[in-house]
């Protein structure tokens, strides 16, 4: 569901369809720009359609079902980034050299804001969505729990170690 300001606009519980956070060139990522692209349910996707963002709408599968329409967000080097571990309730804001790391985890829940800028292309006006911030809530694996008390510059360590 999406929640429009004058500003921004935000989406809680981002259904994640395809992410491409390393920032380097590829067949499907020609400028080698991160991104990711999500799913919307139609009455959010009609809704930024009419605001100027480009929204696909992809044909009806071969099987007859419908596809969700997918929405593709730019995540520059500006953009805020916070990798999320409900588990243990804590958060922390990712570098601009560390985004690439959300790139193998399972994701749980991801919220997005984002706001809207427009480019001219010939004669037609783009409007194109650029992260603002980012809230992406991991899954943790076996060993992310195991090692979670070491310490790291930085941070102390504030509870006792499983062996």
């Amino acid at each position: 569901m999406l929640n429009i300001t004058d500003r921004n606009i935000s989406i809680e519980g981002a259904r994640v369809r395809y992410r491409d956070l390393s920032g380097k060139p590829s067949d499907y990522n020609k400028n080698g720009q991160r991104n990711i692209t999500i799913e919307l349910d139609m009455e959010d996707a009609l809704t930024l359609k009419d605001m100027g963002f480009n929204v696909r709408f992809p044909e009806v599968g071969p099987d007859g079902d419908e596809r969700a329409p997918l929405f593709k967000i730019i995540v520059s080097k500006f953009s805020k980034v916070y990798r999320v571990n409900s588990e243990r309730q804590s958060i922390r804001e990712l570098h601009e050299d560390e985004v690439t790391d959300l790139q193998a985890y399972r994701l749980r829940n991801v919220d997005l804001t984002f706001y809207g800028r427009d480019y001219e292309i010939g004669k037609r006006v783009v409007r194109s969505a650029y992260l603002s911030s980012g809230y992406f809530d991991v899954e943790e694996t076996y060993f992310d729990k195991k090692y979670s008390g070491f310490q790291t510059p930085g941070r102390p360590v504030d509870e006792d170690l499983p062996w």
